[in-house]
């Protein structure tokens, strides 16, 4: 079996059935990965809170670790050689295609900084595989073909760590109850633009405010 990870051809000594096994065709040339795939793209996003990581008081301040989960097509795109478990089709090098981006506006300055610059960030591309694809030649090898607007769905999982200010309100301790804000916000360039799709994005925090630019 071809590009499964497993060298099927070891008495040939060579591993030429996992070569041209890249999942993401090379883009055309007309592909702009600084712009999302329509003009007003809808993102599904999940946000979860993993863990509270550290709690001040004093400096009414809240560390957690934050993990988004967001999911979108591209119809610009084909791909081949897909699991159809997820897991198995990470994209190694996702520059190259169009992500979505976020900031952290209502987060400490250097915290949104960070995740912008794509520091103290961990990231990983996968693709979903839906449909059933078409029968097709790519380089010499006799493959299914994915169209990214419907057959495929891209998933980015990002996890952090984030600090908020927090207005503790310790009057009523200990039966008191505090509401801390998480923002977060598409950035988006010129006319096309991407929006998250409220209808079936799940959130997994006590309140978390979702807007775009």
């Amino acid at each position: 079996m071809r590009c499964n990870g497993v060298n099927d051809c070891p008495a040939e000594g060579d591993d030429s059935d996992e070569t041209h096994c890249d999942n993401v065709h090379d883009p055309p040339e007309s592909y702009n990965k600084d712009r999302p795939p329509l003009t007003n793209t809808p993102l599904v996003i999940s946000v979860k809170m993993v863990r509270v990581h550290e709690v001040s008081v004093e400096e009414g301040l809240v560390q957690i670790w934050l993990r988004t989960i967001t999911k979108w097509q591209d119809s610009r795109l084909k791909f081949t050689h897909l699991s159809d478990i997820a897991r198995d089709n990470i994209i190694r090098n996702p520059d190259r295609i169009w992500l979505p981006k976020y900031s952290l506006p209502n987060a400490l300055f250097k915290d949104d900084e960070n995740y912008r610059n794509n520091l103290n960030l961990r990231s990983t591309v996968f693709i979903h595989r839906l449909g059933s694809g078409e029968f097709d030649i790519h380089n010499g090898y006799e493959v299914y073909e994915y169209n990214g607007g419907k057959d495929v769905e891209l998933e980015k999982d990002d996890d952090f760590l984030v600090s908020y200010l927090c207005d503790f309100e310790l009057d009523y301790f200990p039966f008191d109850c505090h509401v801390c804000y998480i923002e977060i916000v598409i950035v988006n360039h010129g006319s096309f633009t991407s929006h998250f799709d409220m209808a079936v994005s799940f959130l997994l925090l006590k309140k978390v405010i979702l807007t775009s630019d």
